[in-house]
């Protein structure tokens, strides 16, 4: 039985996050013995992973919640491990008790993992977003030529996408050891769990949905000028409601209060099961400035829900360049004249509708986690 280890820094709402959850579910248990390990224990997503895996976390939110001091030593030891060498993270943490250990998301993880004796442990890194659209996880290295070292050393790099593959490789020069592994996406529990009774109904006659981290990455800042420019020029009766937590929470809610949009735009909040109200939905729109893969159109898609989508990397592999849903130029102007044109012609609605329950035949959670086995664990 290969003992597997996957490092990352928590479980947060991410789409990456959401996919560790789903391999760890199928990979076998009679040939694996999975550990998640985590900097923090403060995601979304921590309770669940415990059914189906061993789980560790460095640092223990709660523990350090009581009083001042309990806090301080949290704060100080938090900014120790980000601070000090990669390699006694390493040492003291996780070990080489394992077959194979696996930095699941780029930066911090890649740094630790990279850590490992590569003459007792397999090292796998996997990447989940464009490393030239999206340059963040260089900032946790001291230099793009340690970066570069770190990932030399891996045995195996997974790119969640053709696109981001050939980033990859365009970055860094590492053609041998990069391989595309698309994110599973498990089609039975995503249809089983739309079907559960939530505390809303539709809200609007076209109703929109956008999911996700609520990052400047994803765009829903722009999404939201799109909605002001729309109900500025269209009297249709639409709306957006947007599921997910993060850091520009507050920025978009001020956003939407100075654009008079309080009832045109819903910020839901982070749902544990976002299905219902994808599904409830007519179209999911991807914002996204960029991505890897975009796990919330894969999903939509199962529940029949059509795609508008900016065009970046793991969305224009998704929607095959547009034959299974509506892709536009990565800009503002774009975006909206392409959710414009759906309100004035409602029959595309259906159209879209009907290309993604076509694509989403393509998606088999089993497949891909016996991929996985077979080709990088």
């Amino acid at each position: 039985m290969k003992k597997v280890l996957f490092f990352l820094e928590s479980l947060k709402g991410g789409g990456a996050e959401k996919v560790l959850l789903d391999i760890v579910k199928y990979l076998p248990v009679d040939e694996y013995q999975i550990k998640v390990m985590l900097v923090t224990d403060n995601g979304v997503y921590d309770e669940e992973i415990k059914n189906y895996c061993a789980y560790e976390s460095i640092l223990h939110t709660e523990q350090y919640k009581s009083n001042i001091a309990k806090r301080l030593f949290y704060s100080l030891k938090y900014r120790w491990i980000y601070k000090c060498s990669p390699d006694l993270i390493y040492r003291k943490y996780i070990g080489n008790e394992w077959d194979i250990v696996v930095g699941f998301v780029e930066g911090f993880a890649t740094r630790i993992i990279a850590c490992a004796d590569s003459n007792y442990v397999k090292k796998v890194a996997w990447v989940h977003v464009d490393p030239l659209e999206r340059e963040y996880a260089d900032s946790y290295f001291k230099s793009l030529e340690e970066q570069k070292r770190a990932y030399g050393g891996f045995d195996k790099i997974v790119c969640v996408s053709n696109s981001v593959a050939e980033s990859f490789k365009k970055k860094w020069g590492i053609q041998d050891k990069v391989v595309t592994q698309y994110n599973p996406v498990d089609k039975a529990n995503i249809i089983k769990k739309a079907c559960e009774p939530i505390e809303i109904e539709k809200m609007w006659q076209v109703q929109f949905v956008a999911s996700g981290r609520l990052t400047a990455q994803k765009g829903f800042d722009r999404l939201i000028r799109v909605m002001k420019r729309l109900k500025q020029c269209c009297h249709e009766d639409f709306g957006l409601i947007i599921l997910g937590q993060g850091e520009e929470k507050e920025t978009l809610e001020i956003q939407i209060e100075k654009e008079n949009l309080k009832d045109s735009v819903k910020l839901l909040g982070f749902k544990n099961n976002p299905y219902p109200y994808v599904a409830m939905s007519d179209l999911l729109v991807c914002s996204s400035r960029a991505e890897g893969y975009s796990l919330v159109i894969a999903e939509a898609m199962v529940l029949g829900v059509g795609i508008i989508s900016t065009n970046c990397s793991g969305p224009n592999e998704l929607l095959d360049n547009g034959k299974y849903g509506l892709l536009v130029n990565n800009e503002e102007d774009t975006l909206y004249y392409a959710i414009l044109s759906v309100l004035k012609n409602p029959k595309m609605v259906e159209e879209l509708q009907k290309q993604a329950k076509e694509r989403s035949n393509w998606f088999d959670v089993e497949t891909i986690c016996r991929e996985i086995k077979e080709q990088i664990l």
